[in-house]
């Protein structure tokens, strides 16, 4: 839950405020520390036979009312999220919620932490692995991401070309109608870099204003219509 919220807000302020979380903590705690002493959660016989006792249904609802709260959160602020930061939170949530509800529907089968791993490697993979090589403003590729690619490129001997762009008078805009307009103007050309370059480029934003295309695309007269095109668009 709590690392959901950073990634929808991305405040380390907040976290501290998250109160409501606390709760939630606090009942896992009791109840984990309370079964050492008197079976609330579970208990297991001198037979070795695991049994449910009543707290535990409390234990799931609290954790599936948390799970349903993160859920809505999610979908409130979705326009603060990047499509693939959405999806992998979404999973992040469903999984352990699905293998939770099959553990509690069918007794003796463990699916719970199974589920968990692969909820966090989906996170792993969508957000802390795909979703850091991209550009939060923009949503291109990162400077270190076109310089690993470029790597590869050399690496693999594999033809390619380099287009670089900077947006005249960028810092005007931002001084005569301020840094929100300036933001759009830099997301408006990526939008554009990538509905005419995207399928067949790598493109990233290098610097403020700076971007980089890196194309195997290497025929002159391909890549001076590429850029005729461009400036159509613009």
């Amino acid at each position: 839950a709590i690392y959901a919220d950073y990634t929808i807000f991305h405040s380390k302020a907040r976290l501290e405020k998250l109160y409501y979380f606390s709760p939630v903590i606090l009942i896992g705690v009791v109840l984990s520390i309370t079964n050492l002493f008197s079976p609330v959660l579970y208990s297991i016989s001198e037979i070795n036979e695991f049994s449910r006792e009543p707290f535990i249904y409390l234990n799931m609802g609290v954790l599936y009312g948390l799970s349903v709260f993160i859920t809505v959160k999610v979908f409130q602020h979705r326009k603060n999220l990047k499509k693939i930061e959405f999806t992998g939170l979404v999973f992040f949530i469903l999984f352990p919620a699905i293998g939770g509800t099959i553990q509690m529907l069918y007794y003796g089968l463990a699916s719970l932490y199974s589920m968990l791993a692969l909820a966090i490697f989906t996170v792993f993979i969508t957000i802390e692995t795909i979703g850091s090589s991209r550009d939060f403003l923009t949503g291109l590729f990162t400077r270190k991401k076109a310089y690993e690619y470029v790597t590869y490129l050399l690496d693999s001997r594999i033809p390619f070309s380099v287009i670089s762009f900077d947006l005249d008078d960028f810092k005007e805009i931002n001084d005569k109608y301020g840094h929100i307009k300036g933001d759009q103007t830099l997301v408006f050309f990526a939008h554009k870099l990538t509905s005419i370059l995207g399928k067949n480029a790598l493109i990233s934003r290098i610097g403020g204003d700076e971007f980089l295309v890196i194309t195997t695309e290497i025929n002159p007269d391909k890549l001076q219509s590429i850029l005729d095109e461009l400036h159509v668009e613009i």
